[in-house]
């Protein structure tokens, strides 16, 4: 039992230990040569410092030094350890910086303490700080220590420290708290969004005036010493191959003069969006996707500002126990910076994660989000299930795997066999088979139960199909895999955080509604093209070889079974990690048979495997259509109630 609301329970300890040394690791990795951008806090500090200089020091230091775009306070934070030396100063902040991390994790976990309390009672709550924390703190000591900008330190730490206040009711130290984050940054300006949540008129406009106050009180000094300092405003940046400005057609050297102030407007229409549609909890990562989405892909430590916003809605928004916002967003948007691909493909990737971020927005109160606009309560409405039919997926037994692997290996033969032996060509080939695809898949949707060759039927079409998509991008568009396979596993986590943001579970004992079967289908493309270019890259890009990699990613497969039943990993994760490599076992399996004994295979061709893996599979779904041992109990989800998630031994 919690003695409070804010202690630990004792497992939490442990946690935190945990935590602590994930923390210390990486800030060893990113102290080493870090710092990369603490000689401009040194350079605006000491100008600041030398108030005898009327030209370029003391009150005119923005007008003489236009690409210092931060603010007072930041330049007031490294001027108090100017005595320290250089080194000195980068030190203490790279120590301050990296304890902000964990402390903006804390104030999350307290947030979610007052306004979810059924999440702390039952242990969900410190699991989600948990699990975010796994994601947010690489990235985070990327910002504060590798490249020491504690302006945006100092402004996430103020944003989020002004959101609990916020939820405390508590106006004066809201408006106080966004002011000092405007100051430390001025891209923070949309937070002020965050006064919404005091509730009554009287304590928005207090807290506002607040706010308001701090940040004349630290700027207009400057402009009024210094009207030159308006040039800080129009400084722009490098606009590089890498940003989403290019995607969004902004080719010019330089960031346009309307970009800085574009993304003030949009994070805070964004986060005021977030505020009516009873979603508070998103308001600081739109916010900060605004920034990002108009970013010119200069600077990584930006993602620092995307995580610690995806954290605050896995934890208190997303109904999720897995923190796919957070993860996505490290993932996608950090790590993959560091992965070889065509620049332009980070600029795609910035902008489908923020396209995922605007899904949270049109509709109401959706996963996680709290019954009405004037601030939060303690937990979220109880949302209406839709009409419902019996299960319209099969029970997941050792029949599923073996006709998921068969089917697998169908795809990749069959795929190569229409394409060359036939004839048909990769695009009429691509053509023919969505059009049958389509078909199938409009058949099973029209159903009102499973039956097993109507089901099986339509996977072996979208396997193939899956094939087929990433061999155009491959061969016809000249998508190097590396980024194909990168592209799937974004649309696939999309996908993944899409449904569940719809309909709050993942299970597959529970795709009892249109909407659900949808998402499953489109889980199901993205796991076949995923694992085509998946395989792919590693047995052929990587040079593996493709008996090899089929055992490296059966050994994958094993792994997950040994977590599944140590009951480490849950079961919804664990049966769609397992489904996702099944794909590339299956692919890898299927070319070491067909291609020729140069190239590494058994010079098998296309045409017998595919008969061969074609009729067991059809042998074993007869198995299945007389015996309905895949036929999921209907009690167990019911027909007006919704099966509880990860309720029975599969998802």
């Amino acid at each position: 039992m919690l003695s409070t609301a804010g202690a630990l329970p004792r497992h939490g300890h442990r946690a935190a230990l945990a935590l602590t040394g994930w923390t210390v690791g990486w800030f060893v990795i990113m102290a080493w040569d870090g710092g990369g951008s603490w000689h401009f806090f040194v350079q605006g500090a000491r100008a600041l410092a030398d108030t005898d200089d009327a030209i370029r020091g003391g009150l005119h230091t923005y007008a003489a030094a236009p690409m210092l775009q931060f603010g007072p306070v930041a330049l007031l934070a490294a001027l108090v350890t100017i005595p320290a030396g250089a080194a000195g100063g980068l030190l203490i902040w790279q120590v301050l910086g990296a304890a902000a991390g964990p402390a903006i994790l804390w104030q999350i976990r307290q947030i979610g303490a007052a306004t979810r309390p059924g999440l702390l009672r039952d242990g969900r709550l410190d699991r989600r700080v948990a699990a975010a924390a796994v994601f947010v703190l690489p990235v985070w000591l990327f910002l504060a220590v590798g490249v020491a900008h504690i302006d945006d330190v100092l402004a996430l730490l103020f944003a989020v420290l002004a959101l609990r206040t916020a939820v405390s009711r508590r106006p004066v130290v809201t408006g106080v708290l966004l002011g000092l984050a405007v100051d430390a940054k001025p891209w923070a300006l949309p937070f002020g969004c965050v006064l919404l949540l005091l509730g009554d008129r009287r304590a928005v406009l207090t807290g506002a005036a607040g706010m308001a106050t701090v940040i004349a009180a630290a700027w207009l000094p400057f402009f009024l010493a210094d009207p030159g300092t308006s040039n800080a405003l129009r400084f722009t940046i490098a606009n590089t191959e890498l940003s989403a400005l290019r995607v969004l057609g902004v080719h010019d050297a330089r960031t346009p003069p309307w970009d800085r102030p574009a993304q003030a407007v949009l994070g805070t229409v964004a986060a005021l969006l977030a505020w009516r549609r009873g979603r508070w909890p998103a308001m600081v990562l739109v916010a900060v996707g605004a920034r990002v989405v108009l970013d010119p892909g200069t600077n990584k430590y930006y993602i620092a500002g995307v995580v610690v916003g995806a954290a605050i809605w896995d934890v208190l928004g997303s109904r999720a126990a897995w923190p796919w916002w957070t993860a996505s967003a490290c993932l996608g948007l950090f790590t993959a910076r560091w992965v070889p691909m065509p620049d332009a493909a980070h600029g795609w990737l910035t902008l489908a994660y923020v396209a995922a971020c605007a899904a949270l927005l049109p509709t109401r109160s959706g996963a996680g989000a709290f019954s009405d606009r004037s601030g939060p309560t303690c937990e979220a409405p109880v949302m209406k299930i839709a009409r419902r039919t019996a299960n319209k997926v099969p029970e997941v037994t050792v029949y599923f795997w073996i006709i998921k692997v068969l089917a697998t290996t169908v795809g990749e033969t069959a795929a190569d066999l229409l394409n060359m032996n036939l004839g048909l060509g990769l695009g009429w080939t691509t053509v023919v088979m969505a059009a049958l695809t389509a078909g199938a898949l409009a058949v099973q949707l029209r159903a009102g139960r499973y039956v097993p060759w109507r089901y099986w039927l339509v996977v072996i079409l979208v396997s193939v199909v899956g094939t087929l998509v990433t061999d155009n991008l491959v061969d016809n568009v000249g998508v190097p895999l590396e980024v194909t396979t990168v592209v799937f596993a974004v649309a696939l986590a999309v996908t993944f955080v899409l449904w569940y943001s719809s309909e709050h579970t993942l299970s597959i004992h529970a795709v009892t509604t249109r909407r659900r079967e949808v998402y499953y289908w489109a889980a199901i493309l993205f796991t076949f093209a995923l694992g085509t270019a998946a395989g792919d890259l590693l047995a052929e890009r990587i040079d593996v070889g493709y008996l090899p990699s089929a055992g490296l990613f059966a050994a994958a497969i094993a792994l997950i079974a040994a977590g599944y039943r140590l009951r480490a990993l849950g079961p919804v994760l664990a049966f769609w990690a397992a489904y996702v490599l099944t794909r590339p076992l299956g692919a890898s399996l299927g070319d070491w048979l067909a291609q020729s004994r140069d190239a590494g295979g058994l010079g098998l061709g296309t045409v017998g495997p595919s008969v061969v893996f074609l009729l067991a599979s059809v042998l074993l779904v007869v198995h299945l259509t007389r015996s309905r041992v895949d036929v999921v109990d209907e009690r167990a989800v019911g027909s007006g109630e919704p099966a509880p998630i990860n309720a029975r031994t599969y998802p």
